[in-house]
């Protein structure tokens, strides 16, 4: 396969040197993805590398379509080999440092060692339209608490709106099919305490417990008006509009929807008004005291966690946070070590390591879980998804340094 690929880049790099009536000697370098990630290792330096644009892609594509005359799906394929993807990036907004509890703390709770330290943006998110506008936006965006989903909830009444929103964020940013994600980069700065554990595991992975998983959240929309929310109870506000930082909530049936759709609204905005394609006119960002205009003319944002899962049977809905670090972990921190260390991790489409295989143990040695770099998660990413990134720590002493946390994010046009 790799070999045809090789064969069809070459074939339609003489084919677009042809048309555009370059010489074979002729220098025409096209930016690829795999260029800004071999760049990210020098900082603040990677800010200047080149990312090409969805009209970037969309042109190369014409262009190879117009040399070529191969079908659509072949140029698909030699875009992707070329990885010459767009990419969507985001860095932590200030360090934060995970403490381990003592062991007979619920390691479930969010202030018993586990710590959202970053979401990405929405996938298939287009800034054009309007939504996390604003530096307050962002903000609130990230520190935005992540509430456990009621189990088996149907989410159907969600649909309509929620796919409106991402159908006019795809008129912008073109994403290819369902699951257009084909890279994710993670750039992790941190270390544990520097002291404890065995001596024989300090400079290794080996007996650290301090770590960073991977979760998932899902952007829902649903059409808001003032009236509705004027005949909520008092008790299903409270539910709806929790503390920034909580992780439980009272697992009580009544007021599902308004849980499911109202918790901390991320803006409550009119919707924006296209006139053309990459001409949108963004709506006002919500402030404090915002009102409506109208009934049913404006719209609640909002965030399902789908991992972590959240555990059942409890008198308070919890994320089901792992006590250990499990075998998808992102990343363990060097057991000891008095200084940060830097891990840059990717993972991507196309990965294919199996857990019990000599690749998984190298996983292992690197401080990685052997079932993390599957290429499942990275596959499974459709429009709308959220990656997150949670920072943890266990035991009495036990500390998790994060100093900055960065997701380059890469999706198919």
């Amino acid at each position: 396969m790799e070999a045809a690929a090789q064969f069809l880049l070459e074939t339609t790099t003489a084919a677009v040197r042809s048309a555009l009536g370059l010489g074979e000697t002729a220098s025409m370098d096209v930016p690829s993805a795999n260029n800004a990630n071999a760049m990210s290792n020098y900082g603040d330096d990677a800010e200047l590398v080149y990312i090409p644009s969805v009209q970037d892609i969309l042109e190369v594509k014409e262009i190879i379509q117009e040399a070529s005359r191969m079908p659509l799906e072949l140029i698909d394929a030699v875009i992707d080999f070329a990885e010459y993807w767009a990419c969507n990036t985001i860095k932590s907004l200030v360090p934060q440092i995970v403490i381990g509890k003592s062991v007979n703390a619920d390691h479930r709770d969010s202030k018993a060692g586990n710590i959202l330290v970053l979401r990405s943006h929405p996938l298939g998110y287009a800034p054009a339209c309007g939504y996390l506008s604003t530096d307050s936006d962002r903000r609130e965006y990230q520190r935005k608490a992540a509430k456990p989903l009621f189990p088996d909830s149907d989410l159907s009444f969600l649909e309509p709106d929620t796919t409106s929103v991402l159908k006019q964020w795809a008129s912008h940013t073109i994403p290819r099919g369902k699951n257009p994600c084909r890279r994710i980069v993670f750039t992790i700065c941190s270390m544990d305490q520097g002291w404890g554990g065995r001596p024989e595991h300090h400079g290794t992975y080996q007996g650290s417990y301090s770590w960073f998983d991977v979760g998932l959240e899902r952007f829902t929309a649903l059409k808001y008006s003032e009236p509705e929310d004027r005949v909520q109870t008092e008790d299903q506000k409270a539910i709806s509009f929790p503390a920034y930082g909580r992780d439980y909530w009272p697992a009580r049936s009544e007021g599902r929807v308004e849980w499911i759709a109202s918790s901390v609204p991320l803006t409550g905005v009119q919707p924006p008004t296209s006139s053309a394609r990459g001409n949108t006119i963004p709506a006002e960002p919500s402030g404090s005291g915002y009102t409506p205009p109208s009934v049913g003319n404006s719209l609640k944002y909002n965030l399902l966690t789908i991992i972590p899962k959240t555990l059942t049977g409890l008198e308070y809905l919890r994320h089901d946070h792992p006590f250990l670090p499990p075998p998808t972990r992102l990343q363990t921190n060097v057991m000891g070590s008095v200084e940060r260390k830097t891990h840059i991790i990717t993972w991507s489409f196309d990965d294919d390591v199996k857990p019990d295989s000599a690749e998984g143990d190298e996983l292992e040695q690197q401080g990685r879980g052997r079932e993390s770099m599957t290429g499942e998660f990275v596959r499974s990413l459709k429009l709308g998804d959220v990656v997150t990134v949670w920072a943890r720590a266990r035991f009495p002493g036990w500390r998790n340094k994060v100093f900055l946390v960065k997701m380059d994010i890469y999706w198919a046009v």
